[in-house]
């Protein structure tokens, strides 16, 4: 009982913190952890049943959602491609990830996941933009070609897509398929100005005494994708 009412007192806290600050996600999210385990495991059944039944009279997002959450492994990629074969750019993306990882039963297979990032970025989402921008940066499962990567960097980054602002900003940084230009970079840099690696090269330009550029960091370069 008295567990509960602290429970209950925390929660109120999160409330009133999170009506000051604007952030009712922040308030859901700590209702969410304070469910208990058995009431947590009834929903996610509830729901796998709900996403089911949507999945199979064909609602794509139904069908990501499974893809993401579904119960094995073969379960989960059927529903991705279904819903990839309805246009979702999230499960091409998605599926590219585990071709590119060889995850959830997946061998791991560079062009494939190549080909489904360019489905999507043609299709014009920004993450399979950014991630086949990777592709030609670091030679994963396409020809290297610097120039390529920096346009569909460029692309991403003009839909406001964080990690491609910085690195279309790197690329000017380092002359990468571009002709170096600081002025440029720095431009580009100031966009995700809470990324923390955006920060630390845009505080290098404006010191006015910066790193010399590194031609390979292109291929050394690494982030989870």
């Amino acid at each position: 009982m008295i567990g509960a009412g602290l429970i209950g007192l925390f929660c109120l806290l999160c409330f009133t913190l999170s009506c000051r600050s604007n952030d009712y996600n922040a308030f859901r999210y700590v209702l969410e952890e304070c469910k208990p385990n058995w009431v947590k495991e009834r929903q996610n059944k509830a729901r796998v049943v709900r996403l089911r039944s949507a999945a199979e009279q064909g609602d794509a997002e139904a069908q990501l959602e499974l893809g993401i959450w579904g119960v094995g492994d073969e379960e989960a990629m059927m529903w991705l491609r279904k819903s990839a074969d309805q246009g979702n750019t999230r499960a091409y993306c998605l599926l590219a990830g585990r071709y590119n990882n060889g995850e959830r039963g997946v061998p791991e297979d560079k062009a494939e996941a190549a080909r489904l990032y360019r489905i999507a970025a043609e299709l014009g989402d920004c993450e399979g933009q950014w991630k086949l921008g990777v592709c030609y940066l670091k030679g994963n499962g396409v020809p290297q070609d610097e120039t390529e990567a920096v346009k569909w960097f460029r692309k991403s980054a003009e839909q406001d897509y964080y990690w491609a602002q910085y690195l279309v900003g790197r690329c000017y940084f380092e002359g990468t398929g571009v002709p170096k230009d600081d002025i440029e970079a720095a431009k580009w840099l100031r966009k995700p100005h809470w990324l923390k690696d955006a920060i630390n090269l845009l505080n290098e330009i404006e010191s006015g005494n910066p790193r010399a550029p590194n031609p390979q960091w292109g291929e050394k370069w690494g982030v989870a994708f």
